[in-house]
């Protein structure tokens, strides 16, 4: 059984307990081990990518340009003035 999406691997959960044979049992686990581990790769990536745009931010800045209403003692009024200098 090859789990590609989460909808997948629900079913497959909940069918599980349905099953009486072990070596079925098994491959579905496996299975649901290595679509686990896939999905969870990439939002270890998601996350990683986010950390590094995020870092190039002054979170001040951000703020003020999404909520300009709010004063704050930042003076760019542009998102290009917010980048960090590395």
């Amino acid at each position: 059984m090859e789990i590609s999406d989460g909808a997948m691997a629900s079913n497959a959960w909940l069918n599980t307990w349905k099953l009486e044979d072990h070596a079925e049992i098994e491959q579905v686990r496996s299975s649901l081990l290595e679509y686990c581990k896939l999905d969870t790769l990439g939002m270890v990536r998601i996350l990683e990518r986010l950390r590094e745009v995020c870092y190039n931010l002054d979170f001040a800045c951000l703020i003020h340009n999404f909520f300009p209403f709010l004063e704050f003692s930042q003076k760019s009024s542009k998102m290009s003035d917010c980048y960090r200098n590395q």
